[in-house]
């Protein structure tokens, strides 16, 4: 009988051993995740909506904007559905929850057309911060004149709200503040409130005026966050105020205050982290979803792997993954069927979904070392550019966590490299003139390799949220400035910017050898042309969703290479020049794909063609092209007058270019040619709001939300499609033929 009981109990110790070391792999909490993706999915009703007594709005934007973070695109009928019911519906909108999911999801689809929802969302839940800086259930509707009149804006309700439907609120208001709302002073008063209200134990309840009331595990996660938006909010403000400063010349204020001690060393956030911690430890299968939400965004926001101690990722997924239903749904402990709140909160839990991006590099502050090696284990930081890319190995991540402007003397890439903004920082580089190998100061005018910020002659090169701004110095005359040199290799850019603005003519982008050339979300501005190939062996040349803006767009020159040719793709761009193809004496292959983009120029091409009346060696593929073109297409300046609309446009290529059409472009930001600045930005050319192609905006033109560097990179980054773009899928690019 005791060697039975002993069997047993050894049973019972082992099972409990192997429930505390069991962790999910990496392949079952993706499978979970995506099984939540279809459960959601599956339950969207026909009119978009999902469905949540009293609260349709809440849920539908809960439910996309769960979607949109786990990869489902923008253009997924589920989230077009999804967003035309949340836009139809906010009119009479006043529930906390509500208003604050809705600026959620219309700010992560990211289309221009909401930020009026936004900020009118907004403005009621900045009316309705009470006396106490927290909210109710419900906020007046009011005029959103009141975010520019704060006069204007009514008393704020009577009662201390509570906490849950507090960090809604600032999770809202601090998402509309990236669409111009101001909300220093809102936050300033939520900042008081938690410091003012935390437990004795360091968290925080449901409602602070209940006395009997103890710390909850949600509201403690709640009071962490709130404190972290309204810290972040503060040296966001700081930072506003000095630049301000030192463009009036003024002297700057201390750095004491919030960046001078860092948020975890504040008594209030550690103490509440203490008690944080302690909850962490407790995660099981049973804990509510609305909990690990709130644990997974703190600890993605802040980027702590722990609390207290308790690997706070691997025991939430492990409990996620074995408390899933058959059909990917999650229940509360109180239910039994699926919950939709719970399955949103589940998969944005299991997604790692980072809601405040912005806030973690404002937390983080401008380090010394701007450049920093994060491939490596220990992350090694440097002063300069040239020493981290002397550093640096082949398939190295650089870094620069600072504004700049950095100086770009001529570099040479012969690797592998990725060079990115840091999370938060638009880097400005700017060309300076750099020493020869003999260490003398170089000389543009007789020296070819000093004409450039940089050349590229092997390896892939990736830049991302980088803005090179390139004016060349007055020396010599008529010297061929480039930005960017590809002399071999490949070169892909996301969400950077190559500019000029003292209309010197350099180059932004130049490519001499054979390789390929991928831009996305950026602009290249000025230059005597935006690209500029000589055509040598197999080329590719890929632009999405781009602003070419330059006197040509592409120059194209025969190289001395027998087995060459040019493959040319854009997608989504706008292109605005005197003239977009420049072809001359140009006896190589060149096919083109164009599909949805935008064309402003006095000519398409006046040397285009080797003869007036045919294009041999040169095809064209298009589709859902808008055309604003004074002349279309010649040789050696000879034009083709039978080609004088999109129709006889689309007949010379054998009827190739699809639902093209002809119409006046007014871009919004109605630059006249060639008047460059480096302060172009990609809404300076989105179609004007009133004008016929705004209608076409969906099929052609670009998305300037997520175009350039900064914002515009923050938005893509933080999207399932940067995923793709780190692993080399080019798919949503035009395919060459």
């Amino acid at each position: 009988m005791q060697r039975h009981v002993t069997t047993l109990a050894g049973f019972v110790l082992f099972a409990l051993w192997a429930s505390t070391t069991y962790a999910a792999t990496a392949e079952e909490i993706e499978a979970a995740r995506l099984k939540g993706v279809e459960y959601l999915k599956s339950k969207q009703v026909d009119d978009g909506s999902w469905h949540f007594e009293g609260h349709a709005v809440g849920i539908t934007s809960l439910c996309g904007l769960a979607l949109l973070e786990n990869g489902v695109p923008v253009s997924d009928p589920v989230i077009e559905k999804a967003q035309r019911f949340v836009r139809r519906n906010t009119d009479e909108l006043k529930n906390t929850y509500d208003l604050a999911l809705a600026i959620l999801f219309l700010s992560r689809i990211g289309d221009r057309d909401n930020r009026a929802p936004i900020r009118s969302l907004a403005a009621r839940l900045v009316a309705g911060q009470n006396v106490e800086g927290g909210w109710g259930y419900n906020c007046p509707i009011v005029n959103p004149g009141i975010l520019s009149n704060p006069a204007s804006r009514p008393d704020p309700p009577d009662g201390p709200g509570d906490n849950s439907c507090t960090q809604f609120a600032v999770l809202g208001l601090w998402v509309a503040s990236r669409w111009g709302v101001n909300v220093d002073d809102t936050m300033a008063r939520v900042g008081e409130r938690f410091v003012s209200t935390q437990k004795e134990d360091g968290g925080w309840p449901y409602r602070h005026d209940v006395e009997d009331q103890g710390s909850r595990s949600s509201m403690t996660y709640a009071g962490l966050f709130c404190l972290t938006v309204a810290r972040a909010t503060r040296i966001r403000q700081l930072q506003s105020d000095s630049t301000v400063r030192r463009s009036l010349d003024e002297p700057e204020e201390s750095a004491d205050g919030p960046q001078s001690t860092t948020l975890l060393a504040d008594p209030v956030f550690s103490k509440g982290l203490e008690k944080a911690g302690q909850f962490a430890r407790g995660i099981s299968r049973n804990s509510p979803r609305y909990f690990l939400w709130s644990v997974e965004r703190m600890g993605v926001m802040l980027g702590l792997p722990e609390f207290g101690g308790t690997n706070w990722f691997e025991k939430g997924a492990t409990a996620l993954v074995e408390a899933q239903g058959e059909e990917g749904e999650w229940t509360s402990p109180s239910e039994s069927r699926g919950s939709l709140s719970d399955t949103a909160f589940a998969i944005l839990f299991l997604r790692r979904a980072n809601l405040g991006s912005d806030i973690s590099r404002l937390l983080e502050g401008e380090p010394e070392r701007r450049f920093q090696i994060i491939s490596r284990e220990n992350k090694p930081r440097y002063l300069r550019l040239t020493d981290a890319l002397k550093a640096a190995r082949d398939g190295d991540v650089i870094h620069i966590d600072g504004a700049g402007p950095f100086e770009m003397p001529h570099l040479n890439l012969d690797k592998s490299l990725t060079i990115a903004a840091g999370h938060g920082y638009t880097p400005v580089m700017i060309f300076g003139i750099g020493y020869d190998e003999r260490g003398r100061r170089a000389r543009p005018q007789d020296d070819v390799n000093a004409r450039h910020m940089l050349r590229i002659t092997k390896g892939t090169v990736t830049l991302e949220g980088l803005h090179f701004q390139f004016d060349p110095p007055d020396i010599g005359f008529g010297l061929p400035w480039s930005a960017i040199v590809l002399s071999g290799g490949n070169l892909r850019m996301l969400n950077c910017a190559v500019s000029e603005s003292n209309g010197r003519g350099m180059a932004p982008i130049v490519m001499d050898q054979a390789g390929s050339l991928v831009i996305r979300n950026s602009l290249l501005v000025g230059g005597r042309a935006a690209i500029e190939v000589t055509v040598n062996g197999q080329q590719d040349v890929r632009l999405d969703n781009c602003v070419v803006f330059s006197k040509n767009a592409f120059n194209v020159y025969q190289g001395s290479g027998g087995d060459a040719k040019l493959k040319l793709a854009l997608d989504r761009c706008t292109v605005q020049a005197r003239e977009v193809f420049f072809f001359p004496r140009l006896a190589s292959p060149v096919d083109i794909v164009s599909n949805g983009t935008a064309y402003k120029a006095d000519w398409m091409g006046s040397q285009m063609l080797s003869d007036p009346n045919g294009h041999d060696g040169l095809t064209w593929t298009g589709s859902s092209n808008v055309y604003d073109l004074l002349r279309w297409v010649g040789a050696a300046g000879t034009e083709n007058t039978r080609v004088k609309d999109e129709g006889s446009w689309s007949r010379f290529w054998g009827g190739s270019d699809e639902n093209g059409q002809k119409r006046v472009i007014p871009f919004a930001g109605r630059r006249p040619h060639e008047a460059f600045t480096h302060g172009i930005r990609g809404e300076d050319f989105e179609f004007a709001p009133n004008s016929a192609v705004y209608n076409v905006r969906r099929e052609t033109g670009i998305d300037p939300l997520i175009v350039g560097p900064g914002n515009g990179y923050s938005r893509f980054r933080d999207s399932f499609q940067y995923r793709e773009w780190q692993q080399g899928d080019e798919g949503s690019l035009a395919a060459s033929p």
